[in-house]
């Protein structure tokens, strides 16, 4: 077991513990818990689902949405499907008109139409999930399986949601991205890129691109980005571009800190974004340069950033941990246009 699994495994102690304590069981805000089953579908089609992963084995993970006109809604698979999400929401997927709700620490996915949210069906049988993508009708989720074991993608026929096939991949299987036909999965445990040929559902080879491999993206000219997390205090993060028809190491911007290795992109496909502690930066791909744009001085612990299809730039704060976390809404000239109180731990989105 290397060092980044066991200080992982350090982390999921730590978190465990305090989920036993009872300020970490804090009765929900009155607008966090909103009942109120939404009729009008419209609500959920111009907007951002934001993930709230919920502490560590209280089973409180929940999806929030936003409006593209600012309306919040929060605790919706629980309101609408008279159920609780899951333990540790990792992340969620669109695709053929349902929605794909991750739920890591209770091995599923919950299916659920996306006009209405209901639920359609639950994925079981996996092993610590926790991205997912997909193409032509197949979707490609990616399992720990284990702090041992490789990780591994599963196939899944979107049409039945039936897994239908499997492969192997590096340890710590993390995000999963589509691009020209293929399939890439940052390897978070083995410090390497997974590339999968989805014509034959076969791996191509495993590039090397440093510790921590973690959000994936592809810019204006087609090719793929990782945000590197880096070693556990060695300083050593980068974004790492893939040539996408080569799939080799094209170049590296060296950031000189560690940070948690989520990146997004503005809708030219020229400027990534991330975070470090509280402060925001921007890299240049065409100019070569990284700059700390921002510091969001109102969080505590900036956790998850997303972009939406016009622009606006959306940072998470998952505050102590404990309470419920914030949503800040940025122009892309880092004008705040507005905050909102969502779920506990807010750490992804996926924009509708």
């Amino acid at each position: 077991m290397n060092n980044r699994i066991l200080f992982f495994v350090g982390v999921i102690c730590l978190l465990s513990f305090f989920s036993s304590c009872d300020s970490s069981n804090p009765e929900p805000d009155d607008e966090t818990t909103t009942d109120t089953i939404p009729t009008d579908s419209s609500l959920f089609n111009h907007g951002v689902f934001v993930i709230n992963e919920g502490n560590f084995n209280d089973a409180d993970g929940s999806l929030t949405f936003i409006g593209e006109d600012g309306a919040l809604q929060n605790n919706l698979f629980n309101s609408i499907n008279n159920e609780t999400l899951g333990d540790v929401v990792q992340s969620a997927h669109a695709a053929s008109d349902k929605l794909y709700i991750v739920v890591n620490n209770s091995n599923k996915v919950e299916v659920v139409s996306l006009d209405s949210l209901s639920s359609l069906r639950t994925i079981t049988g996996l092993g610590m999930p926790r991205y997912m993508a997909s193409q032509d009708g197949y979707g490609y989720l990616t399992e720990w399986v284990s702090f041992t074991s490789s990780g591994q993608v599963k196939k899944i026929d979107l049409s039945t949601d039936e897994v239908i096939d499997s492969i192997a991949t590096g340890s710590g299987a993390e995000y999963a991205l589509v691009a020209k036909d293929k399939l890439y999965v940052s390897n978070n445990w083995s410090n390497t890129i997974s590339v999968i040929d989805l014509n034959t559902f076969q791996k191509i080879k495993d590039v090397e691109v440093g510790d921590g491999a973690n959000y994936m993206l592809v810019d204006a000219g087609g090719d793929v980005w990782v945000g590197v997390a880096g070693a556990y205090q060695s300083n050593d993060g980068k974004l790492v571009e893939i040539d996408h028809q080569a799939d080799t190491v094209k170049r590296a911007f060296e950031l000189n800190m560690n940070f948690n290795g989520k990146i997004a992109i503005n809708p030219a496909g020229d400027l990534i974004y991330f975070t470090q502690s509280n402060s925001l930066y921007s890299a240049d791909l065409a100019l070569g340069e990284v700059e700390k744009d921002y510091t969001l001085t109102e969080a505590i612990s900036v956790y998850g950033i997303g972009v939406s299809p016009s622009g606006n730039i959306y940072v998470s704060d998952a505050g102590t941990f404990i309470e419920n976390g914030m949503v800040f809404k940025f122009s892309d000239t880092y004008d705040l246009l507005d905050s909102y109180k969502v779920g506990r731990i807010p750490g992804a989105f996926t924009f509708n």
